[in-house]
């Protein structure tokens, strides 16, 4: 199902904006891209998951993201949710249709 489908994006009413991670300083300060603006649903609800090395971390937000982005950018990103506030990437699930990627569900940290 394309993302032009009305009824798809009617599940998505807020936008976020994914900066990626350019670099890493020598005294590890990130520097990240200005940003691309996705629609996406937000839900504040905090839980836990099992991140990528296999712990059982808390979240703070889960977001379905409406995007094609590439997965290896997402895990390193920062994801700017409504109301300006800037939180860490702690796990991306992709869904994918017949053509490939479709959306992205994320999971957001403190």
């Amino acid at each position: 199902m394309p993302f032009e489908s009305a009824v798809f994006l009617e599940m998505m009413p807020s936008t976020v904006t994914v900066q990626t991670l350019l670099t890493n300083s020598f005294y590890a300060v990130a520097t990240y891209s200005t940003g691309v603006k996705h629609r996406a649903r937000v839900v504040d609800r905090p839980g836990n998951v099992r991140g990528v090395d296999g712990q059982v971390v808390q979240y703070t937000s889960t977001i379905w993201l409406a995007s094609t982005i590439s997965p290896l950018d997402l895990p390193t990103a920062r994801v700017i949710t409504p109301g300006s506030s800037s939180k860490p990437v702690i796990k991306v699930e992709r869904y994918p249709d017949n053509d490939g990627a479709h959306h992205y569900k994320m999971y957001l940290g403190h």
